[in-house]
Order: structure tokens, then C-alpha cells, then sequence
């Protein structure tokens, strides 16, 4: 059983915080933007404005109005789906569809507060109250509030066990907390819902990283990199479980230039914990070499790597 530290979590789970980037993002969690990471504040005035009020829509109209927005959506035309959810509004603004629609909307946007706002306003109508809860839960959990997220995505699945991106986001949420054995769990239930989502994978292989299942965890994100060849995430996090089990080489192969400080320093960090000091030390300082920005973290993980060789040089002498 992995060693835990006071905080609980296990010291492998501990470590693998402290890469850079940080652990959080290396989960993907489906129906939220994972490119851009401006908010985009133009889409979240435009759709938390109050809707001048119109006249009751034509049913065939509405209709047309909500698959406009599904596709619009679907395509990531934000301000296209914004604009049908609005007219839908204007003419009724107790539309649970097209409140669903636009909280789904500012959700993939990115835009939190906004999507927060109408999935709250759909938790007491019983045929959108589990994916209104799935998505609060979503929100939540990439705001950075994890335990708040679990505790509203459990009532999510209590209610509806098909949603599986609630199932994906409860498997990140447990692994936060460590409960690696639990998070795998969740993520078969995922899988099982939406068979070969690349996300999903990469979270399972993340969540297999942590708990040491290393043959699995590489498994899961050759799978998820094969399904979806632009999750740089995944691919990232191919790298980090190669190094985990001394695959240096392979783990930096295909490293772009740009991407290779970060990739170096990571990499050495695990060798470093690993006890591979030699190896550490080589990648720590091809890092400060490739990039001057870099320079300070790979220059501390360098320095802190020296302390641990001279104790050990210490504690080989008293050992002999």
C-alpha cells in the first residue's frame, strides 16, 4: 500500500502534484473547453442579458429555434446557440430546454458563473434536475471545488446512472481525494456509457498513473491518443507514465521544441523521485539550457536534487 502523507493522499499522488503543469490539468472533462482558456466575456454578457420578451413562439418554430442550438452547439458556434436559446427565452423565459441549452452552452465556453447560474434554475424540474445537477457538478469541479462537485454529481448518477460525463467528472473528483480504486470505477461506468471517449481514457489513465498501475495507465492513454490525435493532454501524460517506469527516451521522442523544457523537467522530477539522481540531473539541466523562462524551476528541482545526493553520500558512508 503507497505511503500517504498528512493530508492523506498517497506520496506518489503527492509527488506527481508537483509537476508542471500541475496534476488538475491533466484530466480532460468532456463538454468544457479545453483550447482556450480566456473567459469569453462578450458570449456570458450576451447570455445572462435578459431577453427582450416577444410573443409566444410557434411550436415548429421552437422546435426548429432548439435543434439550431443543439447543432450550433455541437459544431462550437457559441454565439449561433446563444442567439436561438435567447429568442426561445424571450418568448418564455421559464423554457426549460432552452435554459438547459444555454447553461450546456457557457459550460463548453468556458464562461462558469453564467452556466452555474441556469443549471441552478432547472435542480427542481424532475426532467432536467440530474443533468442540471451533472453540470453544476462540472462547474464546480473546474472552478476548483471538488468536494461540492462530488457531493452534487453522486446525486446526479443517483438519479440517472446514464450520464456518463458526470461519471467521468465523479472519477476526477475521487482522484483528487486519493480514492484512486473508487475513480477507476467511475470511469468503467463512463466507458461503459460512451464506449472509446478519448477523455474518458485519459482520466482513467491519469487515475491508473496515480495509483502505480503503469501498464494500464500507458494502455489507456495509447488508446485515448489514438482516438483523438489533437488531446496534446493525453500525449503529455503518455510521457509522464513512460518516465514512471524508466522509459526516458521514448518518454521525450516525439517532444516538440517548444513543449521540451517542460517535458524535461517532468521528466526529471520522476527519475529524481524514482532515485534515478543521474538521470534527474542530466534532464534538469538540458531544461535550464533549452529555456532561460525555465530556468528557476529546473534550477530549484537541480539544487533540491544535490541535497539529496550529498545525504545520500552520507548515509552510504555511515552505511558502510
Amino acid at each position: 500500500m503507497p505511503q500517504r502523507t498528512e493530508s492523506g493522499m498517497s506520496r506518489k499522488t503527492f509527488a506527481i502534484r508537483w509537476l508542471a503543469p500541475a496534476i488538475l490539468s491533466c484530466f480532460v472533462l468532456s463538454g468544457c473547453l479545453t483550447t482556450n482558456q480566456e473567459r469569453p466575456t462578450a458570449l456570458a454578457a450576451d447570455a445572462a442579458a435578459t431577453p427582450q420578451a416577444q410573443g409566444k413562439l410557434d411550436a415548429a418554430y421552437r422546435e426548429l429555434l432548439l435543434s439550431h442550438g443543439r447543432r450550433a452547439l455541437e459544431m462550437e458556434k457559441y454565439e449561433e446557440a446563444i442567439s436561438a436559446y435567447k429568442r426561445i427565452l424571450a418568448a418564455d423565459p421559464q423554457d426549460p430546454e432552452a435554459a438547459f441549452g444555454m447553461a450546456e452552452t457557457m459550460l463548453a465556453a468556458g464562461d462558469f458563473p453564467v452556466a452555474l447560474g441556469y443549471y441552478r434554475t432547472l435542480s427542481t424540474n424532475e426532467a432536467f434536475r440530474a443533468r442540471a445537477w451533472q453540470g453544476e457538478g462540472l462547474v464546480l469541479l473546474s472552478i476548483g471545488q471538488p468536494r461540492q462537485s462530488g457531493e452534487i454529481l453522486r446525486k446526479a448518477v443517483a438519479d440517472d446512472v446514464t450520464l456518463w460525463r458526470a461519471w467521468n467528472g465523479l472519477g476526477r473528483t475521487l482522484d483528487i481525494e486519493g480514492k484512486h480504486d473508487e475513480a477507476k470505477n467511475s470511469y468503467d461506468r463512463a466507458l461503459a456509457l460512451e464506449p472509446g471517449s478519448a477523455a474518458v481514457l485519459n482520466n482513467r489513465g491519469v487515475s491508473n498513473m496515480l495509483a502505480g498501475r503503469y501498464a494500464e495507465a500507458e494502455k489507456d492513454l495509447r488508446d485515448a491518443v489514438s482516438r483523438d490525435r489533437e488531446l496534446e493532454r493525453a500525449r503529455s501524460n503518455l510521457r509522464l507514465v513512460l518516465a514512471w517506469q524508466g522509459r526516458y527516451a521514448e518518454a521525450l521522442a516525439d517532444v516538440s521544441r517548444i513543449d521540451a523544457p517542460i517535458a524535461l523537467n517532468n521528466i526529471g522530477y520522476i527519475a529524481m523521485k524514482r532515485g534515478d539522481l543521474n538521470h534527474a540531473e542530466a534532464y534538469f539541466a538540458q531544461a535550464m539550457q533549452m529555456s532561460p523562462a525555465f530556468y528557476d524551476k529546473a534550477d530549484r528541482n537541480l539544487k533540491f536534487l544535490n541535497e539529496m545526493k550529498k545525504l545520500q553520500k552520507v548515509a552510504d558512508t555511515k552505511n558502510g
